[in-house]
Formats: C-alpha cells, sequence, structure tokens
C-alpha cells in the first residue's frame, strides 16, 4: 500500500461516532412524536380511535416509568398493525412530514460532523419510515449512516403491509442498538457520543459521560439531568453543536 493510499484509508475512518434520539431531540418537543402527529393527521377515524384507545392504555404508565418491556413492545406492533390495517401509504407519510423542521442548528450541526468525517445515526422509538421522510423533507436524506427505528414493509404500489419485532428500538435496548452502530462503524465505545430529551434515553449511546441531554426549560433539564453526563437548556442545537465538537475535538488520541 502506498502512502497515499494509506493516509486515504486513514481519512476514511470514523474514529468518532453520534447517536442522535429523534422526537424531541431533532424536532422541537411542540411537534410532538411523528407517530401521534401522524396518527391525529393522516389515519382514518377508526385508526384513530384505536391509536388513542392505546394511548390511553399505555401513556399512563410510561409517565409513571411503570411501562414493562414487553409493554413497550406492544405498544408499538400494536400501532404498526394499525398502519397496516388501515393501509397506510409511503405517498401519505411524505404529504405529512412535507412541512414538519428539525431544529434550528440541526442541518448546520450534521455539516460540522460530516467535516469531521464522524459517523452519525438516528435511534428512535419510532417508525422508521416516518423518520426517513421527514429528513428528506429537510434536505438531510444523506446526513445519516444508519437509521434504526421500526421498520414497515410496503408492497410495489407503497402500500405498507408488514413489519418485524426484529427493527423495534425501544427504551430499553437503545444500548444495544448504539453499539451495534458503534460496532458496524468501527467506532470504539468511549469515543461514541449520544444526544436525547428524555427518561426514554437513559441507555441511549454506552457511557453516561458521553450523553447530551437537551432540555427546552430548567424544569426539564432537572428531570433529566440523573440519566445525563450533561444537559444543555436550548431551543435549537447550536449549544449542542458545541458540547460534540468539544468532546471531538478536545480529545485526539483513540481509547481502547
Amino acid at each position: 500500500m502506498t502512502l497515499f493510499e494509506m493516509e486515504v484509508l486513514a481519512m476514511s475512518k470514523k474514529c468518532w461516532g453520534v447517536v442522535f434520539d429523534c422526537d424531541g431531540t431533532l424536532f422541537n418537543k411542540n411537534i410532538g412524536s411523528l407517530m401521534k402527529l401522524f396518527d391525529e393527521r393522516a389515519l382514518p377515524q377508526h385508526g384513530r380511535d384505536q391509536a388513542i384507545e392505546l394511548r390511553d392504555l399505555y401513556l399512563p404508565q410510561a409517565l409513571a416509568g411503570e411501562l414493562s418491556v414487553r409493554d413497550e413492545l406492544d405498544w408499538l406492533a400494536q400501532t404498526l398493525d394499525i398502519y397496516v390495517d388501515c393501509r397506510v401509504t409511503n405517498k401519505q407519510v411524505r404529504a405529512l412530514m412535507a412541512d414538519i423542521r428539525v431544529r434550528v442548528g440541526v442541518t448546520e450541526c450534521l455539516s460540522e460532523l460530516h467535516a469531521r468525517n464522524v459517523a452519525v445515526a438516528i435511534v428512535s422509538y419510532g417508525v422508521r419510515p416516518l423518520i426517513v421522510e421527514a429528513m428528506i423533507a429537510n434536505g438531510l436524506q444523506d446526513a445519516f449512516d444508519e437509521i434504526y427505528a421500526a421498520n414497515l414493509t410496503a408492497n410495489r404500489v407503497g402500500r405498507f403491509v408488514s413489519h418485524s419485532r426484529r427493527t423495534y428500538v425501544i427504551p430499553d435496548n437503545k444500548g444495544r442498538w448504539s453499539r451495534q452502530f458503534a460496532k458496524k462503524h468501527n467506532v470504539s465505545l468511549h469515543r461514541l457520543l449520544a444526544v436525547g430529551d428524555s427518561a426514554g434515553d437513559v441507555k441511549l449511546g454506552h457511557f453516561k459521560k458521553n450523553r447530551l441531554g437537551i432540555a427546552e426549560s430548567v424544569d426539564e433539564a432537572n428531570k433529566i439531568r440523573r440519566y445525563m453526563g450533561d444537559t444543555v437548556v436550548s431551543q435549537d442545537f447550536h449549544s449542542v453543536t458545541a458540547w460534540l465538537l468539544q468532546k471531538i475535538d478536545l480529545q485526539q488520541t483513540p481509547r481502547v
């Protein structure tokens, strides 16, 4: 291998990785979750009624911190069953996500990470087609190396017909998906950073010291502080970018 080839190889290696939660992190909290938004705006009435029944059943337990792993999986599975039963199409998803915008500063943050050859992923307790279309609507279709979220399989005309539990991301397995991402991109767990916004991100990434929580108020920050290595209070993403770049630029020697 020539010196030039070795330099190119060294430049192509991604020594750092960042995993982002989606709802409430890349998007402001006033949007809510992409799933809830889709349920309310795109599902037919009987589908909305079913989604509301599920939310009324599971949400109080979730807010009380009493939702089991099995319940998390069942809630997600039943929601995806509604999408299949209601014959949801990718065209519907694309239309709804067309005007959804990421937080101010997210695009610039991803650009800075790309310039530093950082591997980037979304690890979300959500639905992959919704996230993908939201990223496309924001011109960020090529900004992420991986998007981990429950996937829906579409038929030839774009109608979702099935889903697989093997793709499900829930709060309890966000750490496993994060480690899978790090392993795939040869990133040391010491160089894996994470950004989330809630207690549901307690296992996002790997090391607590490398996890940042973004809050929109001091009260929110106080609620999530024990799950995070650091917290920032901001409506935009500029403080997140500063934290990430400080972590990356100040630690040049890989640790294994």
